[in-house]
């Protein structure tokens, strides 16, 4: 398939970020392929949903974005769903994906397409085949096929290139801002009641 003007557009904002764009492709290909299977009976339970921050996920989350931004995407279909699944039951996996979807829709190319075909047949709840898919959005099959590798594509540098980057920096941010907590009160003075009431009968004003 020749690459569209579009495409090599898109393909330059990979290397603005310096990402290889067939190995995302694969990743975003992959995750899109499970993501129904995974999704669907969490986010529409309401009791499975679980908004995880770095106070409640702690390490796992650390791990679940290192596991995300280094999978290999020749893993075993099964292994990888094995892999991955736990990682959608937190809340934040889930609103990356519909983040990055907002910024795809509103691509000044082509961005309504590429949003109508990922949800159609990745994202929705019911899976459109392609026939299906290209008669609705009214698209000749090359075009088609096209538009969807674009909108992967795109996908693709929108999590890998945006999103997950964001979360990790606000990680890291979040934890030197702990670090400094903790040493600013490893300086505070603890008083102990007796201190207190010392201090009182000398009208010695503690420090």
């Amino acid at each position: 398939m020749r690459k569209t003007k579009t495409l090599k557009q898109i393909e330059r904002l990979y290397q603005e970020q310096s990402l290889d764009v067939l190995t995302i492709y694969e990743r975003s290909k992959a995750l899109l392929e499970i993501y129904r299977n995974v999704i669907w009976s969490l986010k529409n339970t309401a009791d499975s949903m679980i908004y995880e921050t770095q106070e409640t996920y702690g390490k796992d989350l650390d791990e679940a974005l290192i596991y995300l931004s280094t999978f290999a995407p020749e893993f075993k279909r099964q292994d990888f769903e094995s892999g991955v699944s736990h990682l959608f039951e937190s809340k934040w996996l889930i609103e990356i994906i519909d983040k990055s979807l907002v910024k795809i829709k509103d691509y000044p190319e082509f961005g309504e397409i590429y949003s109508a075909i990922l949800m159609q047949c990745y994202l929705g709840k019911t899976k459109t085949k392609d026939a299906a898919c290209m008669q609705m959005l009214n698209l000749e099959r090359s075009c088609y096929y096209q538009r969807k590798r674009e909108a992967i594509t795109l996908l693709g540098v929108s999590l890998w290139g945006f999103e997950l980057p964001r979360i990790i920096q606000e990680l890291h941010e979040e934890n030197l801002k702990a670090i400094y907590y903790e040493e600013i009160k490893s300086t505070i003075p603890i008083y102990t009641t007796e201190d207190l009431a010392r201090m009182v009968e000398k009208k010695i004003k503690p420090k």
